[in-house]
Order: C-alpha cells, then structure tokens, then sequence
C-alpha cells in the first residue's frame, strides 16, 4: 500500500481505506476501483492524497514464494479466530504474505 497524490492516480487503482470529506461523510469505501468520477470528487472535496493497494490496480497480490512453515504459523495465528473461506481473511493473507507485514529470510 502507498500514498499517491491524486494526480498520479488512474483508474482501475483500488482504494486503501474509506475516503471520507471533513464532516466524516464517505466519499470512497474501502476496496473500491477508482474510477474516473472518484478522481473529480477527490478534486472537488480538495484531496490530495489517496491510500492506494498497489500502483497497478491489479486486485491479486502476487507473490513469488509460496508461504514458508513459519509464514503459515504465523497467520494461523492471526487468524485463530476467523473462519478461513471468509474472502477478507483471504484478502488479509495475501496482504500479510505481500511481504509488507512478514519477514521473509532471503
């Protein structure tokens, strides 16, 4: 995830947190694909900096290894509590198994 001032952003990038304006009304939900009328809403509201999921729009974080018996303990772990088909908690896992959250060994 990073920050992006809006004029960098295209569509098809996926928003990273709700968007709201100065009175706390949701302007963006979280996970949303930006789209060509959220960039004027962001420019009329005066925003200049969106929370983005990845610069590619590309809504599968890829990884190049699969999880290590360490990885796979470890987000056991944080996930005891959910059931595991939920598609947050997957989306939660591939956000940690990114590598952002998890040190991996090279």
């Amino acid at each position: 995830m990073s920050y992006l001032k809006t004029n960098e952003i295209t569509p098809g990038m996926i928003c990273a947190g709700d968007v709201v304006d100065k009175n706390g009304q949701m302007l963006i939900p979280d996970n949303t694909p930006i789209e060509e009328r959220h960039l004027r809403l962001l420019k009329a509201w005066g925003i200049t900096e969106l929370n983005i999921i990845n610069k590619s729009g590309d809504e599968t974080i890829q990884t190049d290894a699969p999880p290590t018996e360490a990885e796979d303990t470890e987000l056991l772990q944080r996930f005891i509590l959910n059931k595991p088909h939920l598609p947050a908690v997957i989306e939660m896992k591939k956000i940690l198994l990114s590598g952002e959250f998890l040190v991996r060994d090279i």
